[in-house]
């Protein structure tokens, strides 16, 4: 029988475990099956923990190619996986104009699209006559950005814009909170008249959507009542879903 060029062989119809390969061991020609190859990468060694810079195999306009698995993430963000971000330094303000929280809780660069975000934040007062005010904010254009902040009070009929952590009367309490239609910065929107306990834990949340036209970053503001303390706390959460 002739030689003939593997490129000029007729292709299989689908790959079967059985299907034979040659291959070269030692310097000696041998075959090997599908189902020997698959054996072997199960053989492994498991990777000792996932790192950025590990790469993927990707089969890209039928090329095989390698990808960070930085990159992966980065894909699956644009599907709606969440990103999520956290606070790592403790963040203070003792006047009634907010500043940006950063220290590891900004989301930067976020492309045009639209995107649903929810801040978890845990923030203390050094007095219980001290409340707090949060603003969101896009540095980026938007064509819309809406969103509110909500807590718990100890009243059960009314808002009074008292913040209570423990909140455990029988009948239940209302759920206080105020909206806002724009992005904001240092403007003075709805504030915290108290808090339950000096310097103990208490549970904001800020969540909106918003559908950003160019690039730019999502911003949480800090500000505080009146002149005294209010303290943003380190396991303060941001988690950013894109939708479109």
């Amino acid at each position: 029988m002739a030689d003939t060029k593997i490129s000029a062989l007729t292709a299989a119809t689908a790959a079967a475990l059985a299907n034979e390969f040659a291959i070269n061991e030692a310097g000696t020609s041998k075959k090997l099956t599908l189902q020997q190859v698959l054996d072997g990468a199960d053989v492994l060694a498991n990777a000792a923990a996932l790192a950025d810079a590990n790469k993927l195999m990707v089969i890209q306009s039928s090329v095989a190619k390698d990808s960070p698995l930085t990159d992966l993430v980065t894909y699956l963000q644009t599907k709606g996986m969440p990103k999520v971000s956290r606070l790592n330094t403790q963040h203070d303000n003792a006047t009634t104009t907010p500043t940006e929280i950063a220290n590891g809780l900004e989301m930067t660069g976020l492309v045009a699209g639209t995107y649903k975000f929810q801040y978890n934040i845990i923030h203390q007062a050094g007095l219980t006559t001290t409340g707090v005010r949060f603003n969101a904010n896009f540095s980026g254009t938007v064509s819309s950005f809406v969103y509110w902040r909500r807590f718990y009070g100890l009243i059960a009929t009314a808002a009074d814009a008292n913040q209570d952590q423990t909140s455990v009367l029988a009948a239940g309490q209302v759920m206080q909170g105020w909206a806002d239609k724009t992005k904001q910065t240092t403007e003075v929107t709805g504030v915290t008249l108290s808090t339950d306990t000096a310097a103990s834990d208490m549970l904001t949340i800020v969540e909106g959507i918003f559908v950003a036209t160019g690039t730019g970053d999502l911003e949480l503001w800090h500000g505080s009542e009146v002149a005294a303390t209010t303290s943003v706390m380190v396991g303060t959460s941001l988690t950013v879903i894109r939708t479109a």
